[in-house]
């Protein structure tokens, strides 16, 4: 299945579904991550570290925008 289809199948009604959240996003940041810290505890860290701030910031997601557009800049800066 396509990453946008995935996405396409997260309930934008109940956006606090972290765990389809989750499935989704996961492997698209942990090969981001990978690329940054080559050593699997620190992307395992880092990883989480990434979605627990995604959880946090849901609160302010306005559905005006896709929700790859909204998470990219939690992680990408992180």
């Amino acid at each position: 299945e396509s990453f946008q289809r995935q996405e396409e199948l997260i309930d934008y009604n109940y956006i606090m579904d972290f765990e389809n959240i989750y499935k989704v996003y996961r492997l698209k940041i942990f090969r981001y991550t990978f690329n940054y810290t080559k050593d699997i505890h620190e992307q395992e860290e880092l990883v989480q570290d990434i979605f627990c701030n995604i959880f946090t910031a849901l609160n302010n997601f306005k559905k005006k925008s896709s929700l790859n557009t909204f998470i990219w800049p939690i992680y990408i800066l992180l």
